[in-house]
């Protein structure tokens, strides 16, 4: 599955806002100290910021909302990271946050504060989705890129106790 798929299920905004360009993403890049998955820069180079499926929040490097801002957003997961571990200690005993090997890089949040991570285990393009509900501590593990993962929420596939149905009639609203 690819963006090219999830293409055919969400149109593209009219009038996307704060896109990325290709050029740009070398620099983001070297600043975070990883490369990212190509799925998710074209996602940004495509729709830029607003709200998927009703409900998710994609970082976005390029916007100047605090809320969508992927730079903010890492500082802002890796302090709530560390407060849930006091809170939850044993469920997240073994939960670390990027850059230690396997931890976790936020690219999404929601409407409700729920935090959707990369677990950085091999190359970008193979990292699997971690999302974790601050309220309860819960935490699902989903075994596919972003691409695949939005595409299986807005077909309704994603088995979640965390994340509610996606909104089919709002499946992007640029913000």
């Amino acid at each position: 599955m690819s963006l090219n798929q999830l293409l055919t299920l969400v149109a593209l905004p009219d009038c996307p806002q704060e896109v990325g360009l290709p050029e740009s993403w070398p620099t983001i890049e070297a600043t975070l100290g990883t490369q990212l998955p190509n799925d998710y820069k074209e996602f940004i180079n495509l729709f830029g910021s607003g709200v998927f499926a009703g409900y998710i929040r994609t970082t976005n490097p390029f916007s100047l909302y605090p809320r969508f801002r992927l730079e903010e957003q890492i500082a802002s997961a890796d302090r709530t990271l560390a407060q849930l571990k006091n809170f939850y200690t044993e469920d997240f005993r073994n939960v670390v946050s990027y850059p230690q090997p396997g931890g976790l890089l936020v690219f999404a949040n929601t409407l409700d504060g729920e935090l959707l991570f990369w677990r950085t285990v091999g190359e970008p393009d193979a990292w699997t989705i971690t999302i974790i509900n601050l309220i309860s501590g819960r935490i699902e593990e989903y075994q596919m890129s972003m691409a695949e993962f939005y595409i299986s929420y807005v077909k309704g596939e994603i088995s979640s106790q965390i994340l509610p149905e996606p909104e089919v009639q709002n499946m992007f609203e640029t913000i």
